[in-house]
């Protein structure tokens, strides 16, 4: 799990009764979380991911990465109220994953900027800048934007 559970009193509804605001510190935390991670790799991108791992360790691989994108997902007979019905149960997972693909996109573009110089620039700690994308308010009802200021309160991002 991607997500700081201690933040929501674990297993416990009761520590944190609206589900809304649970949902909210525990996107937020594993947002918070994925940021915080020097890689990460998406399936579908494997040479992506492949060119991001080696110049984020600093290695290279001897053999190129196969991308196989066919699965036997395709085989499953499922309706469309059946594929609604996953997506909602699924929705804090869906809105990681797109924000893990912006970020992962901005990664990728930083280093490839950086490909071919010295620079020291830390490329790898990019934070997603355009949050756009990803708001398309995934949560029923949601108003988070992705964005990480400092709370004034407490000095913590937010």
């Amino acid at each position: 799990m991607l997500a700081n559970l201690t933040l929501v009193g674990c297993y416990d509804h009761n520590a944190i009764p609206d589900s809304d605001e649970r949902d909210r510190i525990l996107l937020d935390s594993a947002i918070a979380n994925l940021r915080q991670m020097a890689f990460f790799g998406l399936t579908e991108r494997q040479a992506d991911s492949r060119f991001l791992f080696e110049r984020t360790f600093g290695i290279r691989f001897q053999r190129e990465f196969v991308q196989f994108n066919n699965t036997q997902a395709h085989k499953a007979d499922v309706t469309d109220s059946e594929v609604m019905a996953v997506q909602k149960l699924n929705r804090l997972d869906l809105a990681l994953y797109k924000f893990a693909s912006g970020l992962f996109d901005e990664r990728v573009q930083w280093a490839r900027a950086f490909h071919d110089s010295d620079s020291a620039t830390n490329w790898h700690a990019a934070g997603l800048k355009n949050t756009d994308e990803y708001q398309d308010n995934v949560l029923d009802g949601d108003t988070y934007n992705g964005d990480d200021e400092t709370d004034e309160d407490d000095g913590k991002e937010v």
